[in-house]
């Protein structure tokens, strides 16, 4: 039988406790990623080697992005709740334009949660995270713990606070004195 795909010609390293391997394609990073694409035509290791180290990454969300790059099998992959920040992260790292654009898409189209504010915040989504700050805010959102790891995002979430009370419960202007002769004697 005769194979339609090159064989798999790189060994990509995780430096987890299972000091995982996966064997791949360089032609099918090449093609998704410009990085990947140096990496493998300029005189780098990773040509010389067919090996990529990947510390501190984790071998099952690599698993997930090589389904997503696959011929036979990426259009089969649905974005969702449960990979779109890990997608979104190696999509922008690894410049892979077209899955990042879809990430952030998923994300706009989904309703506003405050992980889905995190989220936006960490991928510079900073209009939408406001957007979604303040319809939160007015549906009466009050936990906001997951953005506290986030200074600059609970900052945000501050000012918008201040910003819909005042929206929503102005502040009467203080009461001016009344001229003397209105005043009673």
């Amino acid at each position: 039988m005769c194979s339609t795909h090159p064989a798999q010609d790189i060994t990509v390293i995780f430096d987890d406790e299972a000091a995982t391997e996966i064997r791949t394609h360089s032609v099918l990073l090449m093609l998704a990623s410009p990085v990947f694409h140096k990496m493998f035509t300029q005189e780098m290791k990773e040509k010389q080697s067919h090996r990529i180290e990947l510390p501190g990454k984790s071998p099952e969300e690599f698993k997930v992005l090589l389904d997503f790059l696959e011929p036979g099998t990426g259009r089969l992959q649905k974005i969702s709740d449960a990979n779109v920040g890990f997608l979104s992260r190696w999509s922008d790292e690894y410049c892979m334009e077209s899955l990042h654009t879809e990430c952030i898409d998923f994300i706009k189209e989904q309703p506003a949660t405050v992980p889905r504010v995190v989220l936006a915040h960490c991928l510079g989504l900073h209009d939408y995270a406001t957007s979604c700050i303040d319809h939160l805010l007015r549906s009466g959102q009050t936990d906001w713990k997951d953005c506290y790891d986030y200074p600059e995002l609970v900052q945000r979430v501050l000012e918008r606070t201040f910003v819909n009370v005042k929206r929503w419960h102005p502040v009467s202007p203080p009461p001016q004195p009344q001229p003397s002769y209105w005043r009673s004697q």
